[in-house]
């Protein structure tokens, strides 16, 4: 499966395909909204225009309308996006370009896990199935705790500084591991064509922040730091670390139930939506 998103693989038909998608999107929305304003209003006859401009105009309509559609909308930005040459070199839309196309990807994947959850009848065998969408979740949200702090912490030095801090991070944890896996008999399980070399400690970085303190830099349009979101990686986390199994819930939990579990389909709206206002 090519997740790229190139010039040959996105085509005309595919772009109008897409456009076609997010009217009937915003449209079956919109006359969700005015159906249910006719009934508020007394099922009165003759008012469907009136119904259906006081939808358009009602502001959690048109925030139900952004979430629905952010993803299919960011991958028609990223296609525009990737044309702008002004943008694509510069230092931020290299990594937001490069960053949107791996959560694409990851979505695609999330997307197929998700299906196949659904499509399970054991609660055991979903909760199993959800662990490996917290997997591909964690990836997700960090690296877009990452491109929030880049791009809207104010207090922090400026962008260049705060990019030069996520270069710092892959720098500080490609070496510590550098040495391990330059020794054999790690070297024969490695894939790729890359080489193995250390990066140079030439380099200076600026010292980097942890999660929680990156966030705390972040404020959302109503001024608040949006360092409330931090469980959702820390929840996330428990999935990679192999920490969240079921013998384990058992043990502590004696009364059994589902284990929480993020929202797949949220946080994929959530990020989408940020992301398509980081692309010119």
């Amino acid at each position: 499966m090519n997740c790229c998103i190139n010039n040959r693989a996105v085509g005309a038909q595919q772009m109008a395909r897409t456009l076609d998608q997010l009217k009937e999107i915003s449209e079956s929305i919109i006359r969700r909204a005015a159906y249910e304003i006719w009934i508020k209003k007394g099922m009165i006859h003759g008012g469907d225009m009136d119904d259906w401009l006081e939808a358009e105009g009602d502001e959690a309509v048109m925030m139900e309308i952004t979430m629905n559609i952010a993803h299919d909308s960011l991958f028609y930005k990223l296609y525009k996006a990737k044309k702008n040459q002004s943008f694509t070199s510069s230092a931020f839309g290299e990594i937001i370009v490069d960053v949107i196309e791996n959560f694409l990807c990851e979505v695609q994947l999330g997307n197929m896990v998700k299906s196949l959850e659904v499509s399970l009848e054991d609660v055991n065998e979903k909760e199993r199935i959800l662990r490996i969408q917290n997997i591909i979740l964690r990836a997700s949200v960090e690296t877009f705790f990452w491109m929030m702090y880049i791009k809207h912490s104010e207090s922090r030095g400026t962008e260049q500084t705060r990019i030069d801090e996520y270069r710092g991070n892959f720098c500080d944890q490609y070496n510590k591991i550098h040495s391990d896996i330059s020794a054999q008999p790690f070297v024969s399980a490695l894939a790729g064509s890359g080489g193995i070399g250390s990066i140079s400690t030439s380099f200076a970085f600026p010292n980097k922040l942890d999660v929680r303190s990156m966030l705390d830099h972040v404020k959302n349009d109503f001024g608040n730091k949006i360092s409330y979101i931090y469980p959702i990686y820390r929840l996330a986390s428990l999935s990679v670390h192999g920490i969240d199994i079921m013998s384990l819930k058992k043990f502590f939990f004696k009364s059994g139930g589902a284990f929480p579990y993020v929202k797949w389909d949220k946080v994929v709206q959530v990020i989408s939506s940020e992301y398509f206002h980081m692309l010119p």
